[in-house]
């Protein structure tokens, strides 16, 4: 998208703001980065410049995960000490969570997709990290949810959100455990599901989360079990879902070939 910084450092610079977020578009790829097929499209809801109070009264309807969906203004992270820190896992979110604790001006929105999220296997998305398990992972999530209480309009603002989003982090580990399912035994990966759950964010998260504010319906079941303290059956459930999509995957990989060996033919 050749066009995308252009568009964005003018918009920065016609409304002096000190973050842009834009949109973008899911693309799923095989191993070697070839489009298998193309997914949604996700832009701002916002057209609207936001000062930072404002940012914060609506941070539930703003990205909050991904940091590569904005530009911003290098005077501004280099005046609060914004980095990403080291960490593989979530340490996107960290980096949002300090950008939007810190004193800002304006955040302003192109709603248009200047971003090409890729899905792929083998990626930190599609693969088992281990790092997810880790205290030093906790620990940023742990920090994220005190920002988010620190900045709260109002007490309880953000209750509901940090319940589905603590909620989502226990689908999220047992979405890593599936993937390691060739490497690591049943047992130890419902002992490992058992004592993610047991940390006291995610223990919390787990009994507030109302089901029904779970979008994908998909993900209802899983964390329904998991609330149950059901570990076993909730990871055999999404033990059979990656199955299900392994063979979508497989499917999808002999159409796109079957294409090109077409196509072959016909030059």
């Amino acid at each position: 998208m050749p066009d995308m910084a252009k568009s964005n450092l003018m918009l920065a610079k016609e409304q002096d703001a000190d973050i842009v977020v834009f949109g973008y578009r899911e693309c799923y790829c095989d191993e070697k980065g070839g489009v298998k097929k193309e997914g949604g499209v996700y832009l701002p809801e916002f057209s609207e410049p936001l000062n930072r109070r404002q940012c914060w009264e609506n941070c539930a309807r703003i990205n909050t995960a991904f940091a590569t969906m904005r530009i911003y203004r290098r005077a501004y992270l280099e005046k609060y000490a914004i980095r990403f820190n080291e960490g593989r896992m979530g340490e996107d979110a960290l980096f949002l969570a300090y950008v939007h604790n810190a004193p800002f001006n304006r955040m302003v929105f192109n709603r248009q997709a200047c971003y090409i999220y890729d899905i792929r296997p083998g990626s930190t998305m599609t693969s088992s990290q281990p790092a997810y398990f880790d205290e030093e992972h906790e620990r940023a999530r742990v920090q994220i949810e005190r920002i988010f209480r620190k900045n709260e309009p109002t007490q309880g603002t953000f209750d509901r959100m940090l319940a589905v989003r603590g909620a989502n982090s226990a689908h999220e580990a047992l979405k890593q455990l599936a993937f390691a399912k060739e490497k690591i035994g049943f047992r130890e990966r419902r002992g490992m599901i058992k004592q993610f759950c047991a940390r006291p964010r995610v223990e919390k998260s787990l009994e507030t989360c109302r089901i029904a504010r779970i979008e994908e319906k998909w993900k209802r079941l899983a964390i329904w079990l998991m609330k149950k303290k059901r570990y076993g059956l909730a990871l055999r459930y999404y033990d059979a879902l990656q199955v299900v999509r392994q063979i979508r995957n497989q499917m999808m990989q002999s159409g796109k070939d079957e294409e090109n060996a077409k196509s072959q033919v016909d030059e």
